[in-house]
This record gives C-alpha cells, sequence and structure tokens, in this order.
C-alpha cells in the first residue's frame, strides 16, 4: 500500500502490521506458510517471514518494481519501471538472467506447463518469452493488446492468457496453437 504497509492477515483478524520498505509496496507473492517476497517503488524486493523479519534484499532494478512472481520453489521473477525482467534465484541472492524491452514492464506472468514467461507494458504489449529449464530465453513473440498500459495479466486453463487495461478493457486470448505476430 502507499504507506509502505504490509499487513498479514489470519482468521480475518490482523496478525501484524510490517513496513520493511521506503516506498510504496506494488505486490506481494506467497513463498511458503510463512514467508513472502514484496516489491516496491523503493526499487528493492524483499523476502520475509510474516513476523516482520526481513531474510534477504534483492537491489538490482534502478527503477519501481512493480510485480514479483513465483517460477519455482527458489526461483523469482520481477518486472520494473526500468524496462527489465529479472529472474532471481534465492539460494545466491542475486538475478541469474535479465531481459529487457523498450519501455516499462508493469506485470508478468508464468506458464509453469510451457515455461513462457508472460509480460504487459506500457505501451499496451504483451511479450511471451519461451524459456529453458535453467531460464534463459529461447524464443519471443510480441503483440499489441492494449491501447494503454497493461495493468495485470492472468494465465488460466493453461491455454489463455487474460489481460487488463488502462484502455478500460479486458482481453482474453488463447495462446496454444497461436502463431503471435512479431
Amino acid at each position: 500500500s502507499r504507506d509502505r504497509q504490509i499487513i498479514v492477515w489470519e482468521n480475518y483478524k490482523i496478525l501484524n502490521k510490517i513496513k520493511i520498505h521506503s516506498a510504496i509496496v506494488l505486490s506481494l507473492c506467497s513463498l511458503t506458510n510463512n514467508t513472502f517476497a514484496s516489491s516496491s517503488g523503493d526499487n528493492t524486493i524483499k523476502i520475509s517471514n510474516i513476523y516482520g523479519s526481513v531474510l534477504k534484499t534483492f537491489y538490482e532494478h534502478t527503477n519501481w518494481v512493480w510485480q514479483v512472481i513465483k517460477l519455482d520453489h527458489n526461483i523469482l521473477a520481477s518486472c520494473s519501471e526500468d524496462t527489465s525482467i529479472k529472474i532471481w534465484d534465492l539460494n545466491i541472492k542475486k538475478s541469474i538472467n535479465t531481459f529487457f524491452e523498450t519501455c516499462p514492464i508493469i506485470c508478468i506472468a508464468f506458464n509453469k506447463k510451457t515455461k513462457q514467461l508472460i509480460s504487459g507494458n506500457l505501451n499496451g504489449e504483451i511479450t511471451i518469452r519461451t524459456l529453458t529449464n535453467d531460464y534463459k530465453k529461447v524464443d519471443t513473440k510480441t503483440f499489441k493488446a492494449h491501447s494503454g498500459i497493461i495493468r495485470t495479466i492472468k494465465i488460466f486453463n493453461k491455454n489463455y492468457i487474460a489481460t487488463g487495461g488502462e484502455d478500460n478493457m479486458i482481453k482474453t486470448v488463447s495462446y496454444t496453437h497461436l502463431t503471435l505476430p512479431t
């Protein structure tokens, strides 16, 4: 939230209020029952427990980190206003790969089945990156989906992408058998 707080709830009651970021908290991602990742306008990603202890901090982004998601057990991805997506290995406390776009990247989603990392950006474009098992990029397809910023991307039924944009539209596309324009 804008007040920099993360509120931990249990059975509809506040368990803890955590203030670990110096700017707006932009996203949360559950890692285990007691740990989570958070991203912020302070350009960081923090790994914390529900009691407020910061376990790790990642500093490589140079602008707001819009979203952080879990790709696998110890692997995260984040997207930023700095036009990058970073893949993080929690065991080594640094990024293991970085992908760039031409404008800020606002949201990301990951299809574990197809190993595709999907991003939405400031220009209304969706980029689908097919990744190897070690999270290297092997193929990229980009296409225009919205006339403005894409704020959210979700994958459902393993074959569809749903996006919500600032053009007041929700769009869905089946991408399993889709030949995307480049």
